[in-house]
């Protein structure tokens, strides 16, 4: 699918053991990334997918919504 695909992005919310191989594949495939958090189990694979997406010129982003999301900051203090 990644290869085929006419995507541009893809959010991969999986459990954290697979997010490495899955986002590493998709940022070989051309693919911009929104993981989920955590990024990946250990701070090296992390700076391999960071480095990874910086050499292939693509967005690598970890999702924090429930930190930035208006609706739920509500309930708790900053």
């Amino acid at each position: 699918m990644l290869r085929e695909a006419p995507i541009d992005a893809v959010v991969v919310a999986t459990p954290t053991g697979a997010h490495h191989a899955i986002v590493k594949e998709a940022i070989a495939a051309g693919k911009h990334v929104l993981c989920e958090k955590p990024l990946c189990v250990t701070a090296r694979d992390s700076a391999e997918l960071v480095g990874l997406a910086a050499q292939e010129k693509r967005v690598l982003m970890t999702g924090h919504v429930f930190l930035f999301n208006r609706a739920s900051s509500s309930s708790r203090s900053c």
